[in-house]
């Protein structure tokens, strides 16, 4: 169950979800060097992200479990990495703007897992991100909320502070 749940974690980084930099494969080997925040379909969504909290299926996420996660948005791609830089998840991804809230849909792409997709909603300002989405297989959130019912995962990102 708690691996059931820590890949579920994953999911939403991508989301959940999550937050990637200096990225590595579940193989550990380094990835394409892109890099973050290139333009992406919404500028808003595009570059690095602080997991800040997680609550699955109803039930929040330990503060160790997602502590030190980070997400990565590009043009075209999300992925997530560990405190350790390991990667946990990679999709790529459509919104639609015109839906409120607005909806994405993100396909996972990593090599050594079945492609599925998740349904999700998502709000962002210039430094928050809120990420709600249901698992795979089910329809997509109208409202910000995790429940077991619903079988959704909600997250919570901040953008990292500024380096002078």
């Amino acid at each position: 169950m708690r691996s059931l749940s820590r890949y579920f974690v994953i999911v939403a980084l991508a989301a959940s979800a999550t937050v990637a930099l200096s990225l590595h494969s579940v193989a550990n080997k380094p990835l394409a060097p892109e890099e973050p925040g290139a333009p992406a379909t919404d500028p808003q969504l595009a570059g690095i992200w602080l997991m800040e909290s997680g609550v699955n299926q109803g039930q929040p996420i330990p503060k160790e479990q997602i502590r030190g996660s980070r997400m990565i948005v590009r043009a075209d791609s999300i992925s997530v990495v560990d405190k350790d830089e390991a990667e946990l998840y990679r999709c790529t991804y459509d919104y639609n703007p015109s839906a409120k809230p607005t909806a994405i849909t993100m396909t996972s792409t990593m090599p050594d897992r079945e492609e599925s997709k998740v349904l999700g909603i998502y709000k962002v300002s210039e430094k928050e991100l809120t990420l709600c989405y249901a698992l795979p297989g089910g329809e997509r959130p109208t409202a910000f909320k995790s429940t077991k019912e619903g079988k959704t995962m909600l997250f919570k990102f901040k953008r990292p502070p500024e380096v002078d």
